[in-house]
């Protein structure tokens, strides 16, 4: 009967031993998963942040803000992942969105765009695409009727690129419409434009106007001037994981 006892003995410490070696395995491999986790977790970090510093690095140095201006162009902007998730709210400072071209066109993103942006306290403007050969007032009532002021609103901003046929005309049409909005909403629209067009004509001709200019290549020798407080540099900036590309500006005002 003691062998017998020894031999159950035996067997019993034999099968605890395998279940204490089990034991030891399944927690050495959770172990491992976790770290293999960790190291996940930090490496895709690491990236992101690559990322986003050679996002910062190609923004000119200088200048008090960065913005960008959409449209329909870009399609439906996932604004919330790009503030929330990816927390680009530390670079870009303000939104300029189309509203309108012409006499009838509304650019069919603008409310989207600015619902959620006000919904993210993102500070906004709103423009509109000029169009030379169209009637001034028409436009300006076209905008405004488009156009609503909103909680974290900037002011508006007129897209001057198209170039009239007659200079005096284009210029007239273009003061018509910034003296109807000024008028109206008690601020004057910054005008965008390209440099060119802006030292040819419409630098002299809007002496006392606020500009925003468009130069990729370099950075323009006009940005002195105190006229210009904003300068265009990209329009195919890409903020990482968003595939729509955007025009991005710098600018020597605070849009905070």
């Amino acid at each position: 009967m003691a062998k017998k006892v020894t031999r159950k003995s035996t067997k019993s410490s034999t099968k605890k031993k395998a279940n204490g070696k089990s034991s030891t395995k399944w927690w050495l491999i959770g172990i491992g998963v976790i770290v293999i986790l960790v190291g996940a977790i930090k490496v895709y970090a690491y990236l992101k942040e690559s990322k986003r510093q050679n996002l910062i690095s190609q923004i000119p140095l200088g200048f008090a803000s960065v913005g960008v201006d959409v449209s329909h162009h870009q399609g439906d902007i996932d604004w919330k992942t790009l503030f929330k998730e990816h927390h680009y709210d530390t670079i870009i400072d303000f939104v300029y969105c189309k509203a309108t071209e012409g006499e009838t066109f509304v650019d069919n993103k603008f409310k989207r765009n600015r619902d959620e942006l006000s919904e993210l306290k993102v500070l906004s403007g709103a423009y509109h695409f000029f169009l030379p050969e169209k009637d001034p007032i028409k436009q300006a009532k076209h905008f405004l009727k488009t156009y609503e002021l909103g909680n974290y609103d900037i002011k508006p901003m007129v897209d001057v690129e198209l170039q009239g046929a007659n200079d005096r005309q284009f210029i007239r049409g273009i003061s018509v419409y910034l003296k109807y909005i000024e008028h109206e909403l008690g601020t004057r629209p910054l005008i965008y434009t390209s440099k060119s067009l802006y030292t040819t004509l419409l630098k002299n001709a809007f002496p006392s106007d606020q500009f925003w200019i468009a130069a990729y290549s370099s950075k323009p020798e006009e940005i002195d001037d105190e006229q210009v407080v904003c300068w265009q540099f990209s329009k195919s900036f890409v903020f990482d994981p968003i595939e729509e590309k955007f025009d991005i500006s710098v600018s020597k005002e605070v849009f905070r």
